[in-house]
């Protein structure tokens, strides 16, 4: 692939050999981190200095404690083997080693549990993120 350096790294999710995916270009770097349940040490030293990062969340706590969903689903998606909730995501970022400039893309896949409250969150993490890192941006994708 040219000049690109493609590293697979582990990530903790209920699925056969679920993995990150690091792409280095020159001095540039892109993440890739969907399907976790957690930011371990090591995932998180992996996201350090990230030039474009994508980073899934997928949940509020709160709204899938009280949401429809079966209990067996609430405790799934909630575990260290589930997913990541959106409060872990904003965490991940302030703890990780940035560069001066970089790109967050937040993918989402919108359920009715989610929806509202991550809608609020998203506008809540775009206006913190650009108090705090003028220049870098947080976009979203959905599915």
């Amino acid at each position: 692939m040219g000049n690109l350096i493609v590293e697979p790294f582990a990530v903790s999710h209920d699925a056969a050999d679920p993995i990150g995916i690091n792409v280095f270009s020159g001095k540039d770097k892109a993440t890739v981190v969907t399907d976790t349940g957690i930011i371990s040490d090591d995932i998180l030293h992996r996201m350090d200095d990230s030039t474009l990062l994508v980073l899934e969340a997928n949940y509020d706590p709160h709204m899938l404690r009280f949401g429809p969903y079966q209990p067996f689903l609430k405790q799934r998606v909630a575990s260290d083997e589930g997913h990541l909730s959106n409060e872990m995501a904003a965490q991940a970022l302030l703890m990780m080693k940035r560069p001066d400039f970089m790109q967050v893309i937040w993918p989402i896949v919108l359920k009715i549990i989610i929806m509202p409250l991550v809608t609020k969150q998203l506008e809540n993490a775009r206006r913190w993120w650009r108090t705090h890192w003028t220049g870098n941006e947080i976009a979203t994708w959905s599915a």
